[in-house]
């Protein structure tokens, strides 16, 4: 019995000091995040945790609807592991992928197979808030699939799509949001689970009002 107890306080203890440091880390990544290009274990298991997901998320129908008339120079923000290149017309030209997290270059190339071989493509290392390396007016469409729910500063990733935007191009978006009802038990969970989901889903905030960013810019 002495050893029984011995163990069980000992093992509680240990649970709390895990619960502790995880505690402790994801408080630091919810608090201290930054967007940058980035490489090493963090990304590396955020990028295979997200490509996971992309590849059981069914929104094939959406996102075929949402991409069907995009035509031409067209730009995806946050390509992730390249799931979307598949949905890309005939009418695409060129395809620029930027995406700042280095470890998913690997997953990029195999999605590569799935363009079709008209579109030429250029994949960019950056973010969204700083396109330096594409001229004004240079796009014709602008895609974002669950994007900018990521990143820190919306309305300066915002500004540097109109900037490379053509007279006339559009962006394309399908973004995680906050419920509308700021009193719902659904918008309370999300509030609650956003510290836990921007360690897990490379920066997402399931509880950001983006559509109101959107049409404020």
């Amino acid at each position: 019995f002495f050893l029984m107890d011995y163990f069980c306080k000992h093992f509680i203890r240990l649970c709390f000091l895990i619960l502790a440091i995880v505690g402790g880390f994801i408080y630091h990544e919810h608090v201290h995040r930054e967007d940058s290009v980035t490489s090493g274990w963090k990304p590396w298991v955020c990028a295979r945790l997200i490509t996971v997901a992309e590849q059981h998320i069914l929104l094939d129908s959406e996102k075929t609807e949402l991409l069907e008339n995009v035509s031409g120079v067209v730009m995806e923000l946050g390509c992730g592991s390249g799931q979307n290149f598949k949905f890309y017309p005939s009418s695409v030209t060129k395809l620029i992928a930027v995406e700042p997290n280095l470890e998913m270059y690997s997953f990029i190339e195999e999605s590569k197979r799935s363009l079709l071989p008209t579109i030429e493509f250029n994949l960019i290392s950056g973010i969204a808030q700083e396109l330096s390396g594409i001229k004004d007016s240079s796009v014709d469409y602008v895609t974002a699939f669950h994007v900018l729910c990521t990143i820190n500063d919306v309305e300066v990733a915002l500004k540097e799509i109109k900037r490379v935007l053509k007279p006339g191009g559009k962006l394309i978006f399908l973004e995680h949001v906050a419920d509308k009802d700021s009193d719902s038990f659904r918008r309370q969970l999300q509030n609650w689970i956003t510290p836990f989901w921007r360690v897990l889903g490379g920066g997402c905030r399931p509880n950001r009002e983006t559509w109101e960013t959107i049409e404020h810019e």
